[in-house]
């Protein structure tokens, strides 16, 4: 019993070190800290950060502050309505065209989203919200993984959430980063773009520069 109450401990304090939650938490709270970690994955680097200037950031600001505003907090809220609507609809047929589809929208009402408040287009990128739904999936993904171990039965999240969120994790897309492409380069069968360091592996390299 004593090792089972330390190790719960641990996995605890791992929880609410990386998300801020616990093993006890609400399935609304574990929502939110999962959205909320993942946006700040999908956009602390690159160029939506870089880009925003003080002026861009008080927009942004005066949006997730405005009262009665039913998208008060951006995106944040847009994420979590369509997950808990794809949850809802799991108990159906759902397979990879309707999942990506499915996500394919909600990126480009995210896009549609910060378009609005910012004002325009350059900023918010396809690449900011599909790699946001993305991370929110993978970490809703593994918090039920661990919640399935290790928390109590009849656990809130596992019930209502985590177990839909497990029939349709199959389908959910892979983060492709440098260390999957270049893992990737090293099967000759499957072609990707070419960049400098790879031209050596493509035999039709010549004809290609040519071309250019």
């Amino acid at each position: 019993m004593e090792n089972n109450n330390k190790l719960t401990n641990a996995i605890n304090f791992l929880l609410f070190s990386y998300f801020g939650i616990t093993l006890e938490s609400e399935p609304d709270d574990v929502m939110d800290k999962a959205i909320s970690k993942a946006y700040n994955d999908a956009t602390r680097q690159g160029a939506f950060n870089t880009q925003l200037t003080y002026e861009l950031k008080e927009k942004i600001e005066k949006v997730k502050n405005s009262s009665g505003d039913k998208e008060n907090n951006l995106g944040e809220n847009l994420i979590k309505e369509n997950v808990l609507a794809l949850i809802n609809t799991s108990h159906k047929k759902i397979d990879k065209e309707y999942f990506n589809s499915w996500h394919c929208s909600l990126c480009h009402k995210l896009i549609n989203c910060y378009e609005t408040a910012l004002e325009s287009d350059e900023y918010f990128t396809y690449g900011n919200a599909q790699k946001w739904v993305n991370m929110t999936m993978k970490y809703l993904y593994l918090i039920y993984s661990i919640f399935s171990v290790y928390a109590e039965s009849n656990n809130k999240f596992v019930d209502s959430c985590g177990e839909h969120i497990d029939k349709i994790s199959k389908f959910l897309h892979v983060p492709v980063d440098s260390y999957i492409i270049e893992s990737v380069w090293d099967n000759e069968s499957i072609k990707l773009p070419l960049n400098e360091k790879n031209y050596a592996k493509t035999e039709n390299v010549e004809n290609i520069i040519q071309k250019k």
